[in-house]
């Protein structure tokens, strides 16, 4: 989210009206815009990839390393539906401070010597309304989350199966390999493919959506003329969004899938992402083969009964 400073508006605004001359006020945009370019590739480091053969003999081996895939608890699509509550001790706080241009992490960022007052003061602004959006009880949360059959496909695809007995399949998911060449031998060209096992041995693939913005247009409808509320309440339902994502990675880890059932509570842990297993968000958009049409998410799962389309 950027919002332009207002007196920013006005030099180029004059400028135009004054002067009648965007089309060379807009030449000179292009210009400056330009040279940056050059400059930035200038900078660039040439880097040579290697073949797609060369990266797939690199590849990561779970069969190397003896992966014994744990069963799933349950299989197939479930709703998971929290209170606003129980999403809180997951929340993350330090981009929360980003969004805002404040920079440091939480908590320390309340003591910093240039903005920790600054910041002190938002924090208790997002804790009063944070609270209120609790107690309003109109913003809600909504997910759903899958576990499917699942095994590797070739080199770099992932099969999900429809049930356990894996006759009938529901989709293949066509992701990327690294290319990039690597400093030493001990580093492998990874695919998320490389961590399923292969046909024989039964594995499973999870997948979630979720949402912290229902009925969120209504509330923010109520501060027409109010910019400070807006943003914070949108940055809280952010923060909200990704601590459900954390919250019901937990639930599966510990309860639906259940291969960590005695994973012990600390926010600190879960945010850092000390736990068992992987929530490969970060890795998912990167890895999507886009080259190949992917299933779609509304197919996997019925993420328009909750909002989520």
């Amino acid at each position: 989210m950027c919002q332009m400073r207002p007196e920013l508006w006005v030099l180029p605004v004059n400028y135009w009206l004054a002067n009648d001359s965007y089309k060379a006020y807009a030449e000179e945009i292009d210009q400056e815009y330009a040279l940056i370019k050059t400059r930035v590739e200038a900078r660039r480091e040439k880097r040579a990839f290697l073949g797609l053969a060369d990266a797939r003999a690199n590849a990561w081996s779970s069969e190397e390393q003896n992966y014994q895939p744990a069963k799933p608890n349950q299989l197939g699509v479930f709703d998971y539906k929290p209170a606003l509550a129980e999403l809180v001790p997951y929340i993350d706080w330090t981009p929360f401070f980003m969004t805002w241009s404040l920079a440091g992490r939480y908590p320390a960022i309340l003591e910093d010597e240039v903005v920790g007052e600054a910041a002190t003061q938002l924090f208790a602004d997002a804790q009063e309304r944070l609270q209120w959006l609790i107690d309003d009880g109109r913003l809600e949360a909504a997910g759903v989350y899958a576990i499917w059959p699942a095994n590797r496909l070739g080199d770099d695809d992932i099969e999900l199966f429809t049930d356990e007995d894996r006759s009938q399949r529901l989709a293949a998911l066509h992701h990327l390999r690294q290319q990039a060449p690597k400093p030493d031998d001990l580093s492998p060209n990874q695919c998320l493919s490389d961590y399923m096992a292969n046909p024989g041995k039964p594995d499973y693939l999870g997948g979630f959506a979720v949402t912290t913005g229902i009925n969120i247009d209504a509330i923010l409808a109520e501060f027409p003329d109010d910019d400070y509320t807006q943003i914070m309440i949108k940055s809280l339902a952010d923060r909200l969004a990704e601590a459900f994502a954390e919250r019901l990675h937990a639930h599966v880890r510990q309860q639906a899938w259940g291969y960590s059932p005695d994973e012990e509570f600390d926010a600190e842990r879960f945010i850092k992402e000390k736990y068992k297993g992987s929530d490969l968000r970060q890795a998912t958009l990167p890895a999507q083969n886009t080259a190949k049409k992917p299933p779609s998410s509304s197919y996997l799962m019925p993420l328009t009964e909750l909002a989520l389309n």
